[in-house]
């Protein structure tokens, strides 16, 4: 997926876009989800990156919950 690979490259920005497109097409793509809860939390929109972070969890990506963790404790500072 081209998300993850501008994701993996830090192209925060660019990634979105084709991360969401990723996930309209697979919304079980726990991937997907993960990084973009990552993505979001890079571009400080820690909201976003706590509501990806949780579906990446409930999807079996065990990493989703810490992101959406450092996401809520970014948030509360």
């Amino acid at each position: 997926n081209m998300g993850i690979a501008l994701g993996n490259l830090s192209r925060f920005a660019d990634a979105v876009e084709p991360l969401q497109r990723a996930i309209a097409l697979n919304s079980k793509n726990a991937e997907a989800h993960l990084v973009l809860a990552r993505v979001y939390g890079k571009l400080k929109e820690y909201t976003k990156a706590v509501e990806f972070g949780v579906r990446a969890a409930k999807l079996g990506e065990p990493a989703g919950a810490e992101v959406a963790r450092m996401a809520r404790d970014c948030m509360d500072q």
